[in-house]
């Protein structure tokens, strides 16, 4: 359950990532 919950929270903070990079790219 631990390691589902840790992938879970990984891919949200992947989405995250991933958004606030195209998001900088564009200001930049």
């Amino acid at each position: 359950m631990k390691q589902r919950i840790t992938v879970t929270v990984d891919s949200d903070s992947y989405q995250l990532l991933k958004a606030y990079d195209v998001n900088i790219s564009g200001l930049v």
